[in-house]
């Protein structure tokens, strides 16, 4: 899903993932808008995945997420904030990210329960490491049923690159949909009303 920024993508996208839970399914939106590096990455990917299940998230990656500076705590994962932040784990980082990839057909293989990712501002992925697109197609390729995956996106010739590049890991995995403005005759009505 393409469209310039404050065009109600993240809205629309999470106004679609309310109504799937009401019918069975689990969803998970990640921001990944202004990622810096892999481990802000895998930060951004913890709080979301961790409200898809907690306990798994702590069992499995609480001490790789402790060296990534992320911790939880009764309301769900958090930031530590130091003085002296440690030097990003990048290693941590990418195994932290592979891990919860895997999450949602983990679930699925337990439940039968699919899950909705909205991977929000999806570009900036190429941002915090130029490969990472190929790590996420490598995990998420094999989650036929378990999983469905929007990549929303507002800068449409990165999205272009991301997606119709032969060379790139998601050439072709997607279908692309852009939201224009609304229409003015039907929003003033809306608005009025």
């Amino acid at each position: 899903l393409v469209a310039p920024r404050r065009y109600g993508k993240t809205s629309v996208l999470l106004a679609h993932a309310a109504r799937l839970r009401m019918s069975d399914w689990r969803t998970a939106h990640v921001d990944l808008s202004r990622v810096a590096d892999v481990t802000d990455v895998a930060r951004r990917f913890a709080a979301a995945y961790a409200e898809l299940d907690a306990p798994w998230v702590r069992a499995h990656l609480s001490g790789l997420l402790a060296r990534l500076g992320v911790t939880f705590g009764a309301a769900g994962p958090g930031i530590s904030l130091a003085l002296r932040p440690p030097a990003p784990d990048a290693a941590a980082a990418e195994t932290v990210v592979e891990r919860l990839l895997d999450l949602p057909l983990s679930l699925w293989q337990a439940d039968r329960v699919a899950t909705l990712v909205v991977l929000d501002e999806f570009q900036d992925l190429l941002v915090a490491r130029k490969d990472l697109d190929g790590v996420l197609r490598s995990r998420i390729q094999y989650h036929q049923d378990a999983a469905a995956y929007v990549f929303a996106g507002s800068e449409p010739s990165m999205m272009r690159e991301l997606f119709d590049t032969r060379e790139r890991p998601l050439f072709g995995q997607a279908d692309p949909l852009a939201l224009g403005p609304l229409p003015q005759d039907e929003m003033l009505a809306d608005l009025a009303a």
